[in-house]
C-alpha cells in the first residue's frame, strides 16, 4: 500500500537541519524526525516508506480559533470517523488539538493542529494499523516537541509544481503558505476569506494504486473532516484540461449553517497531481465561470 495523502495540502521539498530539529522548507515549522523518517521528495514533510509519512503545512485563512471551530471529537464521530484519542494541549506555547483516528484500508492518522490569533499549522502522520504499537508513541512524542517560528522568512514558490499562464479570471495570486497557494478577487491579501470567494491550489504525489475518482473522494472526505456537510455533487467531468488526466466537479456543502460551493479540479501528469479548490458561499454560477478561467490556465512543471 502506498502512502496516501488525504487532505488538501502537500509539496516537493527537502529540509534543513538545526541540531536535532529540522526545518521543513516552505514552512515555519521545525521537527525532530522519528527514527527512520527522511525528507519527502514529493510532498511537504517526512517519509518512512510507501505507507508511512508525515505531511506538514501552514494553514492559510483565519487563525487557530476559526480553523478549529468545528475540529472536535463530536464532529468527527458524527461524520462516522473513529476517534482513538483526542485532547487539547499546548505545543511550543501555542494552543493545540491532538487527535488519533482510525482510517480506511487498515491505516491510521495522527494529527496536531496549533496556532494563535495570527496563524495555524497542521501536521498529519499516516501509518498502517499494524505499526501502531511501535510508531504511535514515537510520533506523538515528536508532535508534542514541534517548534514554530512566526518570523521565519520562507520562499513558497520554491517548491511549486505548477504555473499559471495568462490569467484573465478575477482571481489573482494573493499569498502562499507551505504548499497552498491562495488566489482571491483582485489578489487581495486578507487574514481570512470567510465571506469572499477564493481559490486554493496545491500539488501532491500521485498514488498509482488508486484511481483519480478515489482521489477525488478522498479530497471531499477531507472537507467533511473539516466540518463541511455534503449535500450534492453535480456536473462531474473527466474532460482533459491542457492534455492532463482530469476530473472536475461542483460539490455543494453546508458549512457553519450556510451553503458553500467547492469547485474541485484535479490535474494529473506522471507522478504529480495539482488540486484546485474554488470556494464560494454565493453567486455560485458566476464564480464557477471565473474558477474555470483560472483552472484552465494551469500547467504542471
Amino acid at each position: 500500500m502506498k502512502f496516501k495523502l488525504i487532505v488538501l495540502f502537500i509539496s516537493f521539498n527537502l529540509f534543513a537541519q538545526n541540531n536535532n530539529y529540522v526545518n521543513i522548507k516552505g514552512t515555519r515549522l521545525s521537527i525532530i524526525p522519528p527514527k527512520g523518517f527522511v525528507a519527502a521528495e514529493n510532498f511537504v514533510g517526512l517519509k518512512k516508506d510507501e505507507a508511512t509519512g508525515i505531511q506538514i503545512m501552514d494553514l492559510v485563512g483565519g487563525n487557530y480559533d476559526s480553523n478549529t471551530a468545528t475540529y472536535t471529537k463530536e464532529t468527527f464521530e458524527k461524520n462516522g470517523i473513529t476517534v482513538l484519542e483526542f485532547e487539547e494541549l499546548k505545543v511550543d506555547g501555542f494552543k493545540a488539538k491532538f487527535s488519533h483516528f482510525k482510517g480506511a484500508d487498515n491505516s491510521e492518522r495522527v494529527n496536531i493542529t496549533f496556532g494563535d490569533s495570527t496563524f495555524s499549522a497542521m501536521v498529519t502522520a499516516i501509518f498502517p494499523t499494524s505499526s501502531r504499537k511501535t510508531l504511535f508513541p514515537e510520533i506523538k512524542k515528536t508532535f508534542l516537541k514541534i517548534k514554530y517560528d512566526k518570523n521565519l522568512i520562507i520562499d513558497p514558490f520554491a517548491s511549486s509544481a505548477f504555473k499559471v499562464d495568462k490569467n484573465e479570471s478575477k482571481f489573482k495570486f494573493a499569498k502562499a503558505s507551505a504548499n497552498m497557494f491562495i488566489f482571491s478577487e483582485n489578489g487581495l491579501d486578507k487574514v481570512s476569506f470567510d465571506d469572499e470567494p477564493m481559490v486554493m491550489i496545491s500539488n501532491l504525489p500521485f498514488d498509482e494504486s488508486i484511481t483519480k475518482q478515489k482521489l477525488f473522494e478522498n479530497l471531499v472526505n477531507g472537507l467533511i473532516e473539516q466540518g463541511f456537510v455534503k449535500k450534492e455533487t453535480k456536473n462531474v467531468s473527466e474532460k482533459s484540461i491542457n492534455g492532463y488526466d482530469t476530473i472536475e466537479a461542483e460539490c455543494y456543502f453546508e458549512h457553519k449553517s450556510e451553503p458553500k460551493l467547492a469547485f474541485v479540479t484535479i490535474l494529473i501528469k506522471n507522478n504529480k497531481v495539482i488540486v484546485f479548490y474554488g470556494m464560494a458561499k454565493s453567486k455560485f454560477q458566476e464564480n464557477i465561470i471565473e474558477f474555470k478561467k483560472l483552472s484552465n490556465k494551469l500547467t504542471i512543471k
